[in-house]
């Protein structure tokens, strides 16, 4: 009898062809919270994202207000279904950044 593989999201079937695939799509391939890390814009988008965020938040530190090492922080992580949008993004100087991070 033949193994039946489906889809980890959508319980559709895959091609029989394909051993390594777990899911049945790009699509949901995508909704995997596993891999949605993966997401990642170019980096001319990301240099243009990190430029929007820099300038909505004046190039400061919103936690404390320092100008001086500023990152773009992800409120909620990309491994934890986080996005790279706009209202998930900060700007945050290394001490703050080290302090979100527990480093």
């Amino acid at each position: 009898m033949d193994n039946i593989k489906t889809c980890k999201i959508c319980s559709k079937k895959i091609d029989k062809g394909s051993r390594k695939r777990a899911y049945c799509s790009f699509d949901c391939k995508l909704k995997s919270n596993k891999n949605r890390y993966r997401e990642k814009p170019d980096k001319t988008t990301w240099f243009s994202i990190v430029e929007f965020i820099n300038e909505r938040d004046n190039y400061c530190c919103v936690e404390c207000g320092d100008d001086k090492n500023i990152y773009v922080h992800h409120i909620k992580f990309l491994c934890d279904g986080g996005s790279n949008k706009s209202n998930n993004l900060i700007t945050l100087c290394s001490s703050c950044h080290g302090k979100k991070h527990k480093i």
